[in-house]
């Protein structure tokens, strides 16, 4: 009889550390479903982002390619400018002259 009573007791022991393994468990993945979702979350980001980055890199090419065609019309601009001036020296020179 003592062994029974014995048994039943390591029995109701053994049932607790079940239970607290349990819970600890329980606490693991609940941690562990917590972390899931802020990687998750962390990774959502980081393909914002990427994209966001590639937006900017579209829209800096194109910004640089009007950039080279605004510099190409200055140094038109420039050189029609110094033309002009030679052409107004070379007439003021030749109305001056005569």
């Amino acid at each position: 009889m003592y062994r029974v009573l014995h048994l039943f007791n390591d029995l109701g022991d053994l049932l607790i550390l079940l239970h607290r393994l349990l819970m600890a468990l329980k606490g693991s993945l609940d941690h562990l479903r917590r972390l899931t979702l802020t990687l998750s979350e962390f990774l959502e980001s980081g393909r914002i982002l990427l994209l966001l980055l590639h937006q900017l890199l579209v829209h800096s090419r194109a910004l640089l390619r009007l950039l080279g065609q605004l510099l190409k019309n200055l140094l038109a601009l420039t050189n029609l400018l110094r033309n002009l001036r030679i052409v107004v020296i070379h007439w003021i020179h030749g109305v001056y002259s005569s």
